[in-house]
């Protein structure tokens, strides 16, 4: 698998989210402790009110949004109240961060890449935000829509903006 996702927010039926590139040159993204630290340390509720669009968008803790039926009602729903496997923990980021030499003195470097529009503005400002309080320091990188994909598709990228429609 080229990246792992981090699933962030979503309206109506497109999912936003994060991929974590785990082929780039940076060691420290192939171990999946730190993949799951990077998940655990940022807040979805933030890119709901950063973004200020009253109901337009909701957390997402999954791929399947909001209103996709299961045998016992609303499946993302269901899911959440079960066994949600996507939420906030800055306490155990910090700690896995922590465990690999990481801390206020010692960040990770890592670069977010967007193709640039306010909102994509928008929620990088909020990612590089988050991260920074699980000793993270996140540098930003735009490109114009077609350069994005292609270095998206090919992997030229640490952390990159995705999102998914219901199509």
């Amino acid at each position: 698998k080229l990246y792992d996702d981090t699933e962030l927010f979503a309206s109506g039926n497109v999912n936003y989210y994060m991929n974590i590139n785990c082929y780039t040159s940076n060691e420290a993204l192939q171990n999946v402790e730190i993949r799951r630290a990077l998940q655990l340390g940022i807040d979805r509720s933030a890119f709901v009110t950063a973004l200020d669009a009253g109901d337009v968008y909701y957390e997402l803790y999954g791929f399947l949004p909001v209103g996709i039926p299961d045998f016992k009602g609303d499946f993302r729903t269901n899911q959440d109240n079960e066994h949600k496997l996507v939420y906030t923990d800055k306490e155990a980021a910090k700690a896995i961060m922590e465990k690999y030499g990481y801390g206020p003195n010692n960040t990770l470097k890592l670069e977010y890449y967007y193709n640039q529009n306010a909102m994509h503005d928008t929620v990088s400002a909020v990612i590089k935000e988050k991260l920074k309080d699980i000793y993270v320091d996140v540098t930003l990188k735009t490109a114009e829509l077609r350069t994005f994909f292609d270095d998206r598709s090919y992997g030229r990228y640490d952390l990159a903006r995705n999102a998914f429609s219901a199509d």
